[in-house]
């Protein structure tokens, strides 16, 4: 497995990323996607994304406004996202994507608008059918932050909150919904905690996706957290199955040729 590489995207917003994981070309990568105020890369890259780097390149990055990436004053709509997950994913073939809280969302919008470039999907308490997404994710990423979350980053994201129009532009989302997880073309696994604020989308998913595309674990909205090795094994085993497509043939990214980065091992 090769070390750990970071980088960082230059165009703004800046954006920090991390690849880690096998040296495979016939190995799907993974894009992991970490939940907003308390989330950045550490998410991943402390809990699940070693296990999945056994067996798959991953590629790591923080958010806008969140951990080392820029955060500009405005731009956090889900299309703003996209933007950036474009950067990250520039040059890649096809993927797959690991998304929790916000980063599922984001990676459900993703497959549904790139259905020839997402693989696979795993959703991970995941907000579906929130009638107030702005209250629901504040809620349960404060759930994530007492669980140990640096203080740190506490206000870092504190700041994101104060100084930018992260908050606004995400309450003025439309709220995932079953017809949303029903246009899936992808193989999709949706995981959800038993003690989440969003475990009522498990049911939402099953009757889009189907009881086997539907996981539940022992643990709030943190299950990457709460349920880390349990995660783990479920994300891997998802993704070496025989309905997931492994070829790496290089295809077009949505913003055209990978963009040029500065890393640094």
């Amino acid at each position: 497995m090769n070390p750990p590489v970071d980088a960082v995207l230059q165009h703004p917003p800046k954006l920090h990323i991390r690849r880690m994981g096998r040296a495979d070309n016939h190995a799907l990568p993974v894009v992991m996607l970490h939940g907003a105020f308390t989330g950045s890369l550490a998410s991943w890259w402390m809990t699940c994304a070693p296990r999945v780097a056994k067996f798959n390149p991953v590629v790591l990055y923080d958010l806008r406004g969140h951990g080392l990436s820029q955060r500009p004053a405005e731009g956090y709509r889900l299309a703003d996202h996209l933007d950036d997950l474009a950067r990250v994913t520039a040059g890649l073939g096809p993927f797959a994507l690991v998304g929790h809280s916000l980063g599922g969302w984001i990676a459900i919008e993703a497959a549904r608008a790139w259905p020839d470039r997402v693989s696979a999907l795993v959703g991970v308490d995941v907000p579906i059918g929130a009638k107030r997404p702005r209250t629901s994710h504040e809620a349960a990423e404060a759930d994530t932050a007492s669980k140990g979350t640096p203080r740190a980053r506490r206000r870092h994201h504190q700041l994101t909150l104060a100084e930018t129009t992260f908050r606004s532009d995400l309450a003025a989302e439309a709220p995932l919904d079953v017809a949303d997880l029903a246009s899936l073309r992808c193989p999709t696994l949706m995981a959800f905690g038993r003690q989440s604020p969003f475990v009522d989308g498990a049911e939402l998913a099953r009757a889009a996706l189907g009881t086997n595309s539907v996981q539940m674990f022992d643990g709030g909205h943190a299950l990457h957290l709460d349920a880390t090795a349990d995660l783990s094994d479920a994300i891997t085993q998802f993704l070496s199955g025989p309905a997931i497509t492994t070829t790496t043939t290089a295809t077009t990214s949505p913003k055209g040729t990978a963009e040029p980065d500065h890393a640094h091992g």
